[in-house]
């Protein structure tokens, strides 16, 4: 295992604990709140109101962080892995080989090379192609987290290409640089078809019989 590995491994568990700790922070909070507000009674508070008190807050802070989510706008993806990136989404210039794009249904080949990652096109649209893969339930490893990926149409030998995280509900909050790695190998993967189907020219070894 590398130390800049583990080092990744330890920036991920920190700032997990940083964002799990900030959650319940909020809900302490919000409980100081909610019985400063609420009239003064004998009884006390039962453990059913408070879990349904903290599950509100909950789902609202899921609802906002959701909503800044959505509305933000694609990054220009960095040259270097970053330690951290909160709500992270990215842009990225693709250089998409010229027979795939002058082919007879260039969507469905680039769709083609894609489908090795699990990506299958989930709405087509006269300017964008969009794939996803991955569980809206899945896990925190970028192998079963949902992806989406954005295609400007139609495509050129540099397309944009948009790459985000989560699905309807729940969205990667912040990143370790798993999405950063995961579009690099995307990327990795288009150019490597690319240089596959446009090889190098070799010079020609001289006949020395002739």
């Amino acid at each position: 295992m590398s130390l800049q590995h583990i080092r990744r491994t330890l920036a991920g568990v920190f700032f997990s604990a940083l964002a799990l700790t900030s959650i319940g922070a909020v809900f302490f909070a919000a409980d100081w709140v909610w019985r400063s507000l609420r009239p003064a009674q004998d009884t006390p508070v039962s453990w059913a109101e408070r879990l349904i008190q903290y599950g509100i807050i909950y789902v609202l802070l899921l609802a906002i962080l959701k909503t800044c989510y959505t509305w933000k706008k694609p990054r220009s993806m960095p040259a270097n892995r970053p330690i951290f990136c909160f709500l992270p989404k990215y842009n990225h210039i693709v250089n998409l080989d010229h027979d795939l794009i002058h082919s007879a249904n260039p969507q469905d080949d680039l769709s083609a090379i894609l489908s090795s990652f699990g990506f299958r096109v989930f709405k087509k649209r006269s300017d964008q192609l969009s794939l996803v893969r991955g569980f809206e339930l899945g896990d925190f490893s970028i192998k079963l987290a949902k992806v989406r990926l954005y295609f400007e149409l139609p495509l050129t030998s540099q397309t944009r290409m948009s790459i985000e995280g989560g699905g309807r509900v729940f969205a990667p909050f912040f990143d370790n640089g798993d999405l950063w790695a995961f579009a690099t190998e995307l990327n990795d993967k288009i150019t490597s078809c690319r240089d596959a189907t446009n090889p190098s020219p070799q010079e020609e070894t001289p006949n020395p019989h002739q």
